[in-house]
């Protein structure tokens, strides 16, 4: 008999889970990052997304902060709307713990969610708490679109678009593989908050959304080559990455790589910046940048998407290679969930080409 673990997450969304709910179904399709609603009237369309709250890496490092976790289950789902375009309204929590979990744990755990809600300008409307073998964070997020502004998906991505990376790219890892090797009390404060505290795309989003200028977009949960095939497979498209130009990099990539040992691309290839990927229209991508300026929105423009069987290429100085798809995937062994140093020694250390 199969296992889960046979399939792994992406073979039993694709092949069991979402066939089954989809079918029969009107008005609403879901296996985006987020699945829309439509309401009446032309009056505007509701956004819908729900995820658990991930342990904070910043835990390996020793630093076992409650309110940290709060934060990161908010995020995580604000994160997924901002991938759409849409404005938060509320979210709804479940939060599951055993009988002997220590109320100061739990209320640490609970102003996390609080100053999250705050800091991203959304309600909290309530939800659940019940006891459970071990802590664990649940939560949903409702978002809005207004009457006139288009579903992003990861399926309109067109040959010829540009493929964007909107934030910060390979900001996070970097800065705990210099924790991993300094310790975490010898970060600057600046550089604990980005472990501790991720801030989302939200607000840049809306404004992107609201312009019409995104073709498809997907948050980066799991990798940013997992991103890409995000958009790929929906969209039935090649995206080739340009790794032959350095100067894509930043610097604090380029400079913890040589100082660890590390390739600089594993790095700005993982997850942790809570960054969107964006296909660009080509003739809209100089109206982008304006946008992106006027804003003050990070951004790194880093391939193009093109005609062909799907698939992610990078494009070096030696020529075209096809790429691996490293990313998290629930109920492998490489999982963020089995082994949280596994996966990152997966991410940091796997070779990129097939």
């Amino acid at each position: 008999m199969q296992s889960l673990s046979d399939l792994g997450e992406f073979k039993l969304l694709n092949e069991i889970v979402l066939p089954l709910l989809n079918k029969n179904q009107e008005g609403i399709n879901i296996g985006d990052d987020c699945s829309f609603f439509k309401l009446p009237n032309d009056s505007g369309t509701l956004v819908f997304t729900s995820d658990v709250g991930p342990t904070p890496l910043v835990w390996q490092l020793g630093y076992e902060s409650f309110h940290s976790f709060g934060w990161y289950s908010i995020a995580v789902n604000i994160s997924d709307l901002a991938a759409v375009g849409a404005k938060p309204m509320c979210v709804l929590s479940s939060i599951e713990a055993p009988n002997n979990f220590a109320v100061d744990k739990f209320k640490k755990l609970f102003q996390g969610i609080a100053d999250a809600t705050k800091e991203l300008n959304v309600q909290n409307a309530g939800g659940n708490i019940r006891t459970a073998p071990r802590l664990e964070c649940h939560v949903a997020a409702i978002g809005y679109l207004e009457s006139g502004i288009e579903q992003i998906k990861r399926d309109k991505c067109k040959a010829g678009d540009r493929i964007i990376v909107l934030g910060d790219l390979g900001l996070f890892p970097s800065i705990y593989i210099k924790a991993k090797n300094k310790g975490f009390s010898s970060l600057e404060e600046w550089e604990q908050k980005i472990l501790c505290y991720p801030r989302t795309q939200i607000k840049g989003m809306q404004r992107l959304a609201k312009l019409n200028l995104v073709n498809a977009a997907t948050d980066n949960s799991d990798s940013l080559t997992g991103s890409f095939w995000n958009i790929i497979e929906k969209s039935k498209c090649k995206i080739e990455i340009d790794m032959e130009d350095n100067g894509i990099l930043p610097n604090h990539v380029l400079d913890v790589a040589d100082k660890y040992n590390y390739n600089p691309w594993n790095i700005a290839l993982m997850w942790g910046d809570w960054n969107i990927v964006l296909s660009i229209d080509e003739k809209k991508f100089p109206q982008f940048k304006k946008v992106a300026k006027s804003n003050n929105l990070k951004f790194h423009e880093i391939g193009i998407a093109k005609k062909g069987k799907p698939e992610l290429i990078g494009k070096m100085k030696e020529g075209k290679k096809e790429m691996k798809i490293l990313r998290n995937e629930n109920f492998k062994l490489s999982s963020y969930n089995s082994s949280i140093e596994d996966h990152i020694e997966y991410l940091l250390q796997t070779e990129l080409f097939k």
